[in-house]
């Protein structure tokens, strides 16, 4: 199965939403008004699910190798920022304003490979729920594509509608991580479906007025029951706009491809760097609410950007003193 985004499309779509996503965590900007958290947690994390269906599927292509791929690309930044949240949240836990922690090693292990709840008890935040998550949901979606193990798809509706019908949308927050990777197929799988079948000029309009009246719904009136259509309507407005070829070429156009190139450094670093700015400074200072959300909005994009540039010039540097020390070896292996 082709994949529908190129990667500056790709990248584009996933800067949007990074960008999203830290504004959902932004809680100056949640508390301007008590609908924004809702209207932005709609969709920034869950079209990161959707996304992975649009690049298709390699045939040919064993477990062993999948697993070992996506762990390789997902497992390093998830422990090292499970660990670093960790020690932190234990160290601050210890300060005398702050109830001391009573987690034992299994409570650690629990929180790393199921996620849910247990990562807020563990490290402070429900913000790694996502990895776990996903990690298993790129499990799913190698049965679902490549093996064609439908009963999987079968079983994922299936949890959707009830987890849905009785938690609720955000249920995914406190559902473990296998639960909340079978909850988000359905979106990707319907998404991509509708995507590969129909004219995406016409599924834009479409999805642009539906979004638009349930916008203005949500601000209005309680439409809690109708939240699942929100993330395959923004998905697709986004999937359209992200063929534009000259906003790509665009200053925002760059700038959000810059984001989505780093998406998962912005990720695990934005939270981190908007605590620290907050207890350092915006905590107590005596400027309008609007003036910090808007300033410590710039400040987590601006640092953490220059986090993931630091990061992958470092990484670069140690990638070619790796490799040119692998050829020095093998050079003088060859002469002996």
């Amino acid at each position: 199965m082709q994949s529908l985004l190129d990667r500056e499309s790709s990248n584009f779509i996933k800067g949007v939403l990074i960008t999203f996503v830290i504004i959902g965590h932004n809680v100056f900007i949640t508390s301007l008004n008590d609908k924004i958290w809702v209207l932005v947690n709609l969709f920034n994390v869950s079209n990161f699910f959707i996304i992975v269906f649009t690049y298709g599927c390699k045939e040919n292509v064993s477990i062993y190798e999948y697993i070992k791929k996506i762990s390789f690309k997902i497992l390093p930044y998830y422990i090292a920022t499970f660990f670093t949240y960790a020690v932190l949240y234990k160290l601050y836990s210890l300060s005398s304003e702050f109830e001391s922690l009573t987690l034992e090693l299994k409570d650690y292990i629990f929180a790393f490979f199921l996620g849910g709840g247990r990562l807020k008890d563990t490290t402070g935040f429900l913000l790694l729920w996502f990895f776990p998550s996903f990690y298993y949901f790129l499990i799913l979606k190698y049965f679902v594509m490549n093996r064609r193990c439908y009963i999987l798809l079968g079983l994922s509706f299936f949890i959707f509608i009830y987890q849905y019908v009785r938690y609720g949308y955000f249920c995914y927050l406190d559902n473990n991580a296998i639960t909340s990777s079978f909850y988000f197929l359905p979106f990707a799988i319907v998404t991509n479906l509708i995507l590969r079948k129909f004219n995406s000029n016409i599924l834009f309009m479409i999805s642009l007025l539906l979004y638009l009246a349930m916008f203005v719904g949500i601000l209005l009136i309680d439409l809690e029951y109708l939240y699942f259509l929100v993330p395959m309507l923004v998905f697709i407005i986004l999937f359209r706009i992200s063929k534009i070829y000259t906003l790509l070429k665009s200053s925002i156009g760059v700038f959000f491809i810059f984001m989505g190139k780093n998406s998962m450094l912005m990720y695990i670093s934005h939270s981190l760097f908007f605590y620290l700015i907050y207890f350092l400074y915006f905590k107590n200072c005596n400027i309008s609410v609007y003036a910090r959300a808007i300033i410590t909005f710039v400040c987590v994009v601006v640092i953490s950007s220059m986090f993931a540039v630091c990061f992958n010039m470092i990484n670069k540097v140690i990638h070619n003193i790796s490799i040119a020390f692998f050829n020095r070896w093998d050079c003088n292996n060859n002469l002996k």
